[in-house]
Parts: structure tokens; C-alpha cells; sequence
């Protein structure tokens, strides 16, 4: 468990302080616990070799070991952007390696433990948070702390059986309606529901002796804080172990995995990272294959691909992605729903970035299965970049013009996600951060040469005319300014500007909800809110954003259609002067504490930045959060740290 500081992920705290997630920051959603789609290995036939292999959101440990079971041994990297998720997963460990296979398979999913079982857990707790764990290693020490922050509240556990029934089933019922779970159908190619036992007494793995199973397991909840600093225990598993492996057996698949998979690991090491994030994984590592799981449901294809291509072995790594709520059963279909919601447009900046689809694994649509998963392997490509310099700079303007968040339209909300899927909608998942990584991962083509000159400097004009895109300017510059390295290619005339930069930091302020509980998505499962901040220029414009939410956010026009007014009557059509939208975030939902980049100096406020009001919205629905807050309110963040804005 020592910390291990060469596989910290490099960072130049200089620069690339503001590279957080490349996607959209949205409200806490559901949590998966519990893996509920078939155990299936990252490599096939390959007992005789050694592998690096990672995984970038493990979730449960079933796919690891399924894969281990087929390589000769392996150097096994874990991540994932839970902490519970990752400490559920040192706790199951722990118990195999003191021979208690059965607990840790009862701990994995039954929401009730035998007495002997509770006892192992809470013993198991004890010695991962504090005894000297040599079977792993953590990447870094946040990591450890969050880590052990939750194995520690776990050991606090407190809960008596009624409650904790009485919990779950508040939980059960607000994931899935009664129609949805006899159907077993989620959105798109997923399913969803229960298997009648699990749903009925939580417990599963005993066939014998599910009577005797009366003590809550503590893994099966999430701790929290809320804003009076008192612990929270939610149960957050909603569906168990349905569809986890192909038998229902689950003590015989676990007992088949454990015997077959562990004796391969050669090291181990974990983190808590949001895979979202360039640099989550140091890149001097190479893996000869990367999981990804269907992480890019949630943040985007494009945003996955850019984080994990620095990590893959030149000659033979590969990145498996797996797409689930979608209905797309083919890679073209799939590049048709992705942003940038073009086929030749995605190929194009496959080919700019250096990787190609090397293998699909499509899901078919006639099988009696109900398990639907659309499957791509990427591989890096070497290939020359076959545009030029002025398609290379029309390409980077479709990619921004194409980024700003479009409303949902009403029909999508009262039906729900499931309409929005089956209709394609253009999920705001990628920001203006994608654009720019973009281009910064292509800077090495002869045609990227100037293209950030071309758009901040060329066609300024162009800009501030143009709908929406003119909405973004401000955080096109702060995501510009975080990687100035990157400038003497993309920018050469304003690289090398001097007297036209300022410095760059966070801003933190507490906001005020209004009418939402932000500590928590009253709309699960994609509709979680999406989260912007707009700022406003005046009084006059902040009325007219407000008089356009709540009761009067869809309004129905002469001809019968019904728009989002907030979108079309405020956002499409104010000026760059009057409002701007930062789509780079962050959030604490569990003090209300936003944080925003702007100028670290305000003397230097200019055209863009004369603005007076912050309102944080969801792009979903252009619906007001929080309650206006002056700008003025907002203080430097204890632990910013400069960066250069270009004016």
C-alpha cells in the first residue's frame, strides 16, 4: 500500500491545472455496485505471454478475472472514478487471500449477510484500512485516502434491518417502473430490472440459507456527507447480480475465477481517477490492452479515445469501448450519434489523432438474447493525415460549432430517456475542452499549423456572429490558455504575443439551489442534469433568462410546436457580450461550492469578461439551478494556480 511515485500521472501544475474532465460535468446519477452484464475477457488464448493490461473503469472484478484465466500472467493496472466501487473491490481481495471465498461472493451482492459472513467483512475492513496490504499498490495518495475514507465509514456502519429494507426499497423503486422491470428493457441495447429473489430478500448467494441471512452489508451502500457534515448511508444498488455471468450460479462462477485468475497477478496496482481526464493514467505506461468498459455512454466516444490513445502500446496495444445505451448495432451507426453526429467527420479526426477501429463486435438484433452490446477495439494508426490545410481548419470549425449543448425537446422529457436514445439525441457529453484536445493531439500534421490563429484571430468576426458558438468564446480562450506548449504550433501569432496574456484561475463561490436538490439527480439514468454556468451581463438580460423558467421554459408557438424558450428566445440569440456559457466546471453537490476559471485579475476584465451575474444551469434544459449570484462574490480558489489567458 505504499505510495508508488512513479505512477503518479505526470502533470506540469504550471499548465494543466484546468485539464479536469474533458466531459461534461454532470449531477451525481445512479451508481453501479454490482457488474450486471456477462463476464466476458479483455485477451483470448493467450496462456503463454505476459500482459500490462488496464482497465479504466473496472467496476466489479469479474471481467479482470475472466481475463487473467486466459493470459500466462499479467501486470494489472485498476481504475475507477469511485471510490466505493474500488474499495468494494480491495475488500473482496481480502477476503479471498484469508480463504473466505464464500463471504466475499455473498459481500459482492447480497444486501443481507449470515452472521459468520458480517463478521469476516467487518474484519476484512479492519485490516485493508490499516495493515500493511502488500498484494497491491496505490497509484498515488489521493487515491489512498479516498479509499480508506470509505473503508473507514463502512466500519462505522450502523444501520439496523428494518431501516436498511426500508431504504432499499425506496431505492428499488425509484430506478425502475413495474412495466420496465417485467420487460427487463432499459434504453437502447440495455435491460433493466431485478431477478425476482434478489428483488425480494436481497439475498441470492445462499441457496440454503437465506433465512439466516439477517445483517445488512455495508457494501452495498454509499457514504456521503451532506451539507451538516453528518454521514449518509444510501443504498445504491438497484438491480444486483441479474445477467452477471451466464448461469445463475454465482458461488460456482466466483469459486471458478478466484482459482484460476489471482495466482497470475504479477503487480496490482489502483487508483480513483476519473478516466475522463487526460493524464489519469501516467502515459509513459503502454498496455497492451485497455478496458473502457461503456464508460463512453456517459462521457462520450471521443472523450475516451483521446484519454486512453497515449496509453496503448504502439505495435499491438488496442482500447476495447462497449456501447450500451444506444441503439446503434453497427461502428457506422455508432459514429452517427457520437458527437461530432458524422461518420466521415468522426473518421477524419480519428485519422487527425492516430487511431482506426480494428475490430467491431456487433450485438445481433434477431438473438433470443437479451443481452445487446455493441463492442469496438481501436488501435493506434500511423497513417499520414491525408487533409489540408484548409480542410483541416473547416474540420476543427464543424467540431466547434457542433459542441454547444441543444435542448431536449418536450416530447424526449415527458417520455423520458428511452425516447431520447431511440430518437439519436445529441447528448451533451463533449465541451469545448474535446475541441481543443483535439487539436492539441494533432498539432504533429502540417495542416494543424496556425488553426487556433485562424479561429481566435482570422475569424474573430465570424465568430461573434455565429449562434451559440459566439455563447462559447470565453471558455474556447481559458481551455486555449491551458495548454500554451501547444501554441507555438496551433497559435504562432498569438503565442508569441506577450503583452495580450493575463493570468488565469479558479473562483470559488457557495450558490443558492432553486427549486432543485443538487446533492442528488431527480432524473436518473442520462437525464442527470448537465451542468453549465452562464454569465450574464446585466439586470436586463438576467430577467429575461429567468422570465423564461419554471412554468415558462416550454412555451407553444402559432403553429402548434412547443420550444425550449429559455434556449431560443435568451441563449440563441444573445450576443457574445451579453452572455457566455463556461461548460468547465466544478461542482461539490454536497456544499453547493461551484468554482469557475477567469482572469486572476480583475483590473484586466475586458469585452468578454464585463459580466455581472452567474447562474448554473442544465444544458438538458436550459433550466436555472441555482439562484443568480454576482461575480463579484466569487474568491480565488485556496489551491489555484496560474495559468496564461490569451485577450
Amino acid at each position: 500500500r505504499d505510495l508508488d511515485p512513479s505512477l503518479v500521472a505526470s502533470e506540469d501544475r504550471r499548465t494543466t491545472f484546468l485539464r479536469a474532465s474533458l466531459a461534461r460535468v454532470k449531477l451525481p446519477g445512479r451508481m453501479f455496485l454490482v457488474g450486471n452484464t456477462i463476464a466476458r475477457p479483455l485477451v483470448r488464448n493467450r496462456e503463454g505471454a505476459h500482459m500490462r493490461l488496464l482497465w479504466l473503469a473496472v467496476g466489479d472484478l469479474r471481467n479482470v478475472l475472466c481475463t487473467l484465466r486466459e493470459v500466462g500472467s499479467a501486470d494489472v493496472y485498476l481504475n475507477d472514478a469511485s471510490a466505493h466501487v474500488m474499495a468494494r473491490n480491495l475488500v473482496m481481495l481480502r477476503l479471498v487471500a484469508t480463504g473466505h471465498e464464500a463471504t466475499a461472493v455473498a459481500a459482492w451482492c447480497d444486501a443481507f449477510l449470515a452472521p459468520a459472513d458480517r463478521r469476516r467483512v467487518d474484519e476484512a475492513l479492519a485490516d485493508v484500512s490499516s495493515s500493511s496490504e502488500s498484494r497491491w499498490r496505490f497509484a498515488d495518495g489521493q487515491s489512498r485516502r479516498l479509499v480508506e475514507d470509505v473503508l473507514r465509514r463502512w466500519a462505522r456502519f450502523d444501520l439496523g434491518s428494518d431501516e436498511v429494507r426500508k431504504r432499499r426499497s425506496a431505492a428499488l423503486g425509484s430506478v425502475f417502473s413495474s412495466e420496465e422491470e417485467e420487460k427487463n428493457k432499459g434504453f437502447g441495447h440495455a435491460r433493466a430490472g431485478a431477478s425476482e429473489r434478489w428483488r425480494a430478500t436481497g439475498v441470492v448467494t445462499h441457496d440454503d440459507e437465506t433465512t439466516k441471512c439477517t445483517l445488512p452489508n455495508p457494501l452495498l451502500f454509499v457514504v456521503s456527507n451532506d451539507s451538516d457534515s453528518e454521514e449518509r448511508f444510501v443504498f445504491a444498488e438497484a438491480e444486483g447480480p441479474f445477467g452477471a455471468f451466464e448461469t445463475s450460479n454465482f458461488r460456482a462462477e466466483w469459486f471458478a475465477l478466484f482459482r484460476g485468475a489471482l495466482p497470475k497477478i504479477r503487480d496490482l496496482v489502483v487508483s480513483v481517477r476519473d478516466c475522463s481526464r487526460p493524464g489519469c493514467v501516467k502515459n509513459t505506461f503502454r498496455f497492451d490492452a485497455v478496458d473502457a468498459s461503456n464508460v463512453a455512454d456517459y462521457v462520450g466516444l471521443l472523450n475516451v479515445l483521446l484519454v486512453a490513445r497515449p496509453l496503448l502500446k504502439k505495435a499491438a496495444g488496442f482500447l476495447r469501448t462497449e456501447h450500451v445505451l444506444t441503439v446503434a448495432s453497427s461502428l457506422r451507426d455508432l459514429l452517427r450519434v457520437e458527437y461530432p453526429y458524422d461518420a466521415p467527420g468522426f473518421r477524419r479526426v480519428l485519422s487527425a489523432v492516430g487511431l482506426r477501429p480494428q475490430k467491431v463486435d456487433a450485438p445481433d438484433l434477431e438473438s433470443s438474447s437479451s443481452e445487446k452490446i455493441l463492442r469496438v477495439d481501436w488501435s493506434a494508426s500511423f497513417r499520414p493525415l491525408k487533409l489540408t490545410t484548409a480542410e483541416f481548419r473547416v474540420m476543427a470549425a464543424q467540431l466547434l460549432e457542433r459542441v454547444p449543448a441543444l435542448p431536449l425537446n418536450v416530447d424526449m422529457v415527458r417520455r423520458g430517456p428511452r425516447a431520447a436514445v431511440e430518437d439519436s439525441y445529441a447528448f451533451p457529453k463533449s465541451t469545448i475542452s474535446t475541441v481543443v484536445e483535439i487539436l492539441v493531439v494533432s498539432r504533429r500534421h502540417k495542416a494543424a499549423f496556425g488553426v487556433l490563429d485562424a479561429i481566435l484571430v482570422d475569424a474573430q468576426k465570424e465568430l461573434r456572429k455565429t449562434p451559440l458558438l459566439r455563447n462559447c468564446l470565453v471558455q474556447l480562450r481559458v481551455d486555449v490558455a491551458a495548454r500554451p506548449r501547444a501554441l507555438g504550433t496551433l497559435a504562432p501569432r498569438l503565442g508569441f504575443r506577450r503583452r495580450g496574456t493575463f493570468p488565469l484561475a479558479w473562483f470559488r463561490a457557495r450558490i443558492e439551489a432553486w427549486n432543485v436538490d443538487l446533492k442528488k439527480s431527480s432524473r436518473p439514468d442520462l437525464f442527470e442534469p448537465a451542468l453549465a454556468v452562464a454569465l450574464v451581463k446585466n439586470d436586463g438580460v438576467l430577467g429575461v433568462l429567468l422570465e423564461h423558467q419554471g412554468a415558462n421554459l416550454w412555451q407553444k408557438l402559432g403553429n402548434g410546436d412547443v420550444v425550449n424558450a429559455a434556449f431560443a428566445f435568451v441563449v440563441a440569440k444573445a450576443s457574445a457580450s451579453q452572455l457566455q456559457l463556461l461548460d468547465k466546471v466544478r461542482f461539490d453537490p454536497s456544499t453547493n461550492d461551484l468554482e469557475i476559471a477567469l482572469p486572476a485579475d480583475r483590473r484586466l476584465d475586458g469585452d468578454f469578461l464585463a459580466f455581472r451575474y452567474v447562474v448554473l444551469l442544465d444544458v438538458l434544459t436550459y433550466a436555472a439551478l441555482s439562484k443568480p449570484l454576482e461575480l463579484g462574490h466569487f474568491r480565488r480558489s485556496a489551491s489555484e494556480r496560474k495559468v496564461t489567458l490569451l485577450q
